[in-house]
């Protein structure tokens, strides 16, 4: 019986993690593709993944540093997915503790930002609606992205 009772506990953590990580996977993913067409488009000899910074900090310096164009339109969902991505390494590198995790600061900024995200006994703690709301904060921040480099290259070059 405790096994059955540990497994009905412990699954959907186990799972909206899973989420979690595999969203940010998708989102830096996302970044690289993104910053290989600038590349491609602009003649850029730079590599998106040759700056320094985390993948959102080198994602915003290739497409406003070298290719002027401003992906960034909301702070806030920037620091959103500063916290989403703290949120991921906390999950991988801490098991989602934020005790002596070096950003905790950062993950109970963004906990307190997101419905449903909560931190319980020190460890922080997804909910299904959580899950689903950070996938939208990726997809509102990427839109924002395509929606400018739309805009000024409305044509590809085939």
């Amino acid at each position: 019986m405790l096994c059955k009772a540990t497994t009905v506990s412990i699954f959907p953590d186990i799972a909206r993690n899973s989420f979690i990580i595999s969203l940010l996977i998708a989102l830096e993913y996302e970044f690289k593709t993104f910053c290989g067409l600038l590349k491609e488009i602009e003649g850029h000899s730079l590599k998106w993944n040759e700056l320094r910074g985390s993948s959102l900090d080198r994602f915003i310096c290739y497409c406003e540093r070298l290719s002027n164009l401003k992906v960034v339109k909301d702070n806030t969902k920037r620091q959103l997915i500063k916290g989403l991505i703290e949120a991921r390494n906390c999950i991988v590198h801490n098991n989602s503790s934020i005790e002596f995790f070096g950003k905790a600061r950062e993950i109970v900024q963004f906990a307190n930002s997101v419905t449903g995200i909560s931190i319980e006994n020190g460890y922080l703690i997804f909910s299904y609606e959580a899950c689903l709301m950070c996938a939208d904060i990726i997809n509102s921040f990427m839109q924002d992205a395509y929606d400018v480099a739309i805009e000024k290259y409305p044509k590809s070059k085939n």
